[in-house]
Formats: C-alpha cells, structure tokens, sequence
C-alpha cells in the first residue's frame, strides 16, 4: 500500500470514527464475533493512543500481512485455551486422586434382587456413566498442549502464508471446539462427585444391612474416594478400611479384601501402629488358605513376618510366620524363591545375619534359578553382596554385587541396577578409582533412562558428587 494511499484511509477512518469513544468501540468489540472483535479492540487502542494516525499506520500494515486477522484471532484462541488448560489442571489436582480410586461395577449384578439396593446403584451407576473423569482430564490436558503448540506456528504462519493458515485455522478451531465441549463435560461431572460420595454411603449402608455381597465392593471405593480426599483424621480413614476389610471378609471376596487390607496397612504404618497392620495380613492368610489361594496365602504370612519382625515382643511369632510359609511354598519353585528371597530380609531385620544369608543361599541354589527367577536371583546376589561390603569382604562383594548389576542391566530392571550401582560406586571410590567409577557412570547413562526420568536424575547426582570428590574436570573425562 502506498504512502498516499494509507493516509487517505486514515484520514477516512478518523472522519467516521470522530463521534466515537475509545469506550463505545470496546462495547463494539465485545458484542461482535472473531476476528471482527479482534479488529475492533486493536481500532480502539490505536484511536487511544498518543498518535492515532501512527497507529492507526501500524495497524493497516499488520493488516496487509495477514488480511484475514488469523494471527489476532488464533492469539486469542490461545489466550483462551491456555485459561481453560490451567482450570483443568488445577481440578485435576484437586479431584483426579479421589476419581482414580472412584470404582463402581459397570453393570448390576445378576443375583441382586433386591428393589431398593438395586434402584440406588442403578443411580450410582448413572451419575458416574461409565466414564473415567481422571482419564479424560489427562487425555484433554495432553491435546490442550498439543493445540497450544499448534497455535503457535498458526499464529507465525498466518504472517507469512495467510491463505494456507486459513485452512490451518479451520481445522484448529475445530479441534478447540471439541476441547471446549469435553472441558464442559469434565467441569460438570466434577461438581457431582460429593453426590457420588453421599449415594456410595448410602449404598454401601443398605447392602450391609442386606447382608449382599456388593457392599464390600462399595466399601472399597467409598473409603478411597474419603482417603484420597484427605479431609478426615487417619484415624477414621484407618478404621473406614478397617470395616471395609470385615466385609470383604465376610463375603469371602479375597481381591476386595486385598486392596482393603493393602490400605489399612498403609494408613496403620504410617500412624506407627504395626500389629492392625499385621492383623489385616492374617486376616488375608486365613482367607487365601479357606478359598485353596496357595500363593496369596504364602504372600500374607510373609507380610505379616515382616511387619512382626519389627515388633521386639513378636519377635517368636515373626519365625512361626516364616515357617509356614515355608512349609506351604515346598514344592512350588517360584514360590519357594520368593519365600527365601523374603525370609532373607525378614531374619536380617530380627538381627539373624547368617540365617538371612543362609535362606539367600539356598534360593541361589535352586535349579536354573538365574534363568528362572532373575528378579530373586539378583536381589538375593544384592543382598549377599551389601552383607559382605559391611564385613570388610570386598572381593566376594564385587563378585556377587557385579552379578546383582548384570541382571538387572540384562532383565532391564532399574529397581535392582541401581543399587547394585551404587555399592559399586561407593567400592571405587573408596579405592580412589576414578577410572572404573567413569565405567560404572558409561553404562549407567546407556540404561538409566529405562528407569524414568527419576532415575536420569539420580544418576547425574552420583556424578556431581563423584565431581565434588574428585574434581569436575577429571569425572568429566573418565565418564564421557
């Protein structure tokens, strides 16, 4: 556009704008649709400034890069998106725990013939609709990202190739739309969940009163939704598993008994309170063993073992646990090396070294145990080798640590690798061996992202202070 010709549109656009306050063109703007909105706000900003006819040039420049006010248009759909994006997140935060653990049936069961049990889950099961709000939250909060970015290179595009943005743009607002009603969805099941919270009360009351089995299954997931919550004392959450537990018990549902007892264990441990968290797992061993469940049964004694092995005065009762797991497991090899495995760490925490090692031993002595049972085999080789490190053995610790890092490396198992590592580590430096710590570092950053991002983390924390004890330069070197 030539010079001549912008000042004639300027001096055209404040004749007709004359009678009109920056004010009134805000009102303008708000009332009228994209992009004339966008049109407007900027015309009453320019009339607004200190000299108008320089931005008014201005905007009749930007307005000859992109004539169809794309970029304008998809700057406030961004602006807008990212609000939406960040309430999401802030409900996410606040309610994706409760709706994670918000577990209802998908369909009546089909001996409940009772009316009014059956007409109050058929409510529950309605105002939940079958749709996961936790998942959906993340799944909306992953394509808000995606269209954020989107957006952007639109919003560049449209000021170099404004008619190929205008096909992009189609397809966005399309996308934001779909986003806009899902977030409208979400906001809305969201502000039923304290519905769902009174009705999983009154439903869970009314089955137990009818003695049905599904009340154990409502139990369940009322006291994860107030657990998750968190606004009741540990106590009362303690004891709402507590009775979730007894009722799972007493219709026999060995999985809903599990998770309840799973839950009040956590919620007994963490209030320093062992012997209801060892209960539960007797609770559980009982149950397993009437149902003919050979492994949850053995899995139970071993955890109520361990929870006793803490507890100086059970100290007796602990051995008789592991015994009896010991004695159901015969027979069963896979059994049986976790059974020792456990056995291990259970008499090493009652001070018994040489019986944890000796039940380590013996696991590493069943056949094609390092084929079989690579998970045993390797914390049994850990275990051994952390033992021997702490008796001044170093040699047979290298060799039995090495073999815990193997198999961790080969198996992919972080969760064994890294402290096998770490044991390592602490040997080489304790040798001033900055030449084998570089090795250990090599290998570790080829395999630490399998372990996630925490473990990339942990890693590079091993090598700063790897740098504080021997120089940054001289690590730099030995692990690149």
């Amino acid at each position: 556009m030539s010079s001549a010709e912008t000042d004639r549109r300027i001096a055209t656009i404040l004749s007709a704008l004359r009678g009109l306050s920056p004010a009134e063109l805000q009102a303008a703007a708000q009332a009228a649709p994209p992009p004339l909105s966008g049109h407007l706000v900027r015309l009453a900003a320019a009339l607004a400034a200190p000299d108008p006819e320089a931005a008014l040039a201005g905007l009749l420049d930007a307005l000859a890069a992109d004539p169809k006010g794309l970029g304008e248009q998809l700057g406030s759909a961004e602006e807008g998106l990212q609000g939406q994006l960040s309430g999401l997140k802030t409900l996410l935060e606040t309610l994706g725990a409760p709706l994670d653990n918000l577990t209802l049936p998908d369909a009546l069961p089909d001996d409940l013939d009772d009316p009014d049990l059956a007409a109050i889950l058929t409510e529950a099961l309605q105002l939940s609709g079958g749709t996961d709000l936790a998942e959906m939250m993340r799944e909306a909060i992953a394509e808000g990202s995606a269209l954020s970015d989107d957006l952007a290179a639109a919003i560049s595009q449209a000021r170099r190739d404004p008619e190929q943005a205008a096909r992009t743009s189609a397809a966005i607002q399309d996308r934001i739309q779909r986003l806009t009603d899902t977030l409208t969805t979400l906001e809305t099941s969201a502000e039923l969940l304290p519905s769902a919270m009174s009705m999983l009360d009154r439903l869970r009351r009314l089955a137990a009163a009818r003695q049905h089995p599904v009340a154990a299954e409502i139990a369940v997931a009322e006291a994860a939704l107030w657990d998750a919550a968190g606004d009741q004392p540990p106590r009362i959450l303690q004891a709402r598993w507590r009775a979730a537990l007894d009722l799972a018990l007493r219709h026999q549902a060995l999985p809903i008994a599990q998770q309840a007892a799973q839950r009040l264990q956590l919620r007994a441990l963490s209030r320093r309170q062992p012997l209801p968290a060892a209960t539960a797992a007797a609770d559980i061993a009982t149950l397993a063993r009437a149902l003919g469940d050979r492994r949850a049964e053995v899995l139970a004694l071993l955890e109520e073992a361990l929870i006793l092995a803490g507890v100086h005065e059970r100290r007796d009762d602990a051995l008789m646990r592991l015994r009896g797991a010991l004695a159901r497991a015969a027979g069963h090899p896979a059994l049986s090396a976790r059974v020792r495995l456990s056995a291990g760490q259970t008499l090493e925490k009652l001070g018994e070294h040489g019986e944890a090692r000796r039940a380590w031993r013996e696991l590493l002595k069943q056949p094609d145990c390092e084929t079989a049972f690579p998970a045993e085999y390797g914390r049994a080789r850990l275990y051994i080798g952390r033992q021997e490190a702490r008796t001044g053995r170093m040699e047979d610790a290298r060799a039995n640590l090495t073999a815990a890092r193997n198999t961790g490396r080969n198996t992919n198992d972080w969760l064994l690798y890294a402290p096998a590592l770490i044991a390592l580590l602490k040997d080489r430096v304790a040798a001033d061996d900055i030449t084998g710590a570089g090795v250990l570092i090599r290998e570790a950053r080829i395999l630490a992202p399998r372990g996630g991002p925490k473990a990339v983390e942990a890693l590079e924390g091993m090598v700063d202070f790897l740098r504080g004890r021997w120089g940054t330069d001289a690590v730099d070197a030995a692990t690149t």
